[in-house]
């Protein structure tokens, strides 16, 4: 029992330092980046690794920075991103009102720059959101509007997360049926992607 302890302890001391070097590496990047829509997307990059870990304080200075310079610069992908993670940071504090907010900037940037896979995005999150706040019928129209792009453009990971949240729903509506055949789909796609914890 001693030596599995302590093996999950080296396991999770490599990770943590490669998620470290990862995020110096990107932060090392942005320090010597111009002032264009490269530097909004290395910070877009460096934001998602600071909330894998955790560190929603920093991750939202870095998303405000963002969202200033695509203001700037008027590059509306870098204002649908920021407030798309503004949007998820926001979520994870509980804070429903904010989180609703950012998320339908986002959709709307998303929406003017055409970019359907940031719009089936924002819509999943939504969904979610929705879902864990009990309001089922938004949470249902915003997965199922996700889902049609996902099944499009083969994205096997989120298409999973979406079949979830409808299958949540589903069976919170007692619509047990439902929420059992977006479960197997769900299962059956995170066998296909080998994600034996889903």
């Amino acid at each position: 029992m001693k030596r599995f302890a302590i093996i999950i302890a080296c396991f999770l001391s490599l990770f943590v330092f490669s998620q470290n070097e990862k995020i110096d590496n990107l932060t090392v990047q942005l320090a010597y980046q111009e002032q264009d829509s490269t530097k909004v997307d290395i910070s877009v990059l460096l934001i998602d690794e600071l909330l894998k870990i955790g560190n929603y304080d920093k991750a939202l200075l870095y998303v405000n920075q963002t969202s200033k310079l695509s203001e700037d610069i008027n590059y509306t992908k870098g204002l649908a991103e920021s407030s798309y993670y503004r949007a998820l940071i926001f979520a994870k504090r509980n804070d429903y009102y904010n989180a609703i907010d950012n998320y339908n900037k986002s959709k709307k940037y998303y929406a003017q720059i055409k970019d359907t896979l940031g719009v089936a995005k924002v819509s999943n999150s939504i969904g979610l959101l929705e879902i864990k706040r009990g309001n089922y019928g938004i949470g249902l129209q915003n997965s199922l509007s996700a889902i049609e792009i996902f099944e499009e453009q083969n994205l096997k990971e989120e298409l999973s997360t979406a079949y979830n949240n409808l299958a949540e729903a589903y069976y919170k509506t007692h619509q047990t049926d439902k929420a059992l055949d977006y479960n197997f789909k769900a299962l059956e796609i995170r066998r296909i992607i080998n994600d034996s914890n889903g």
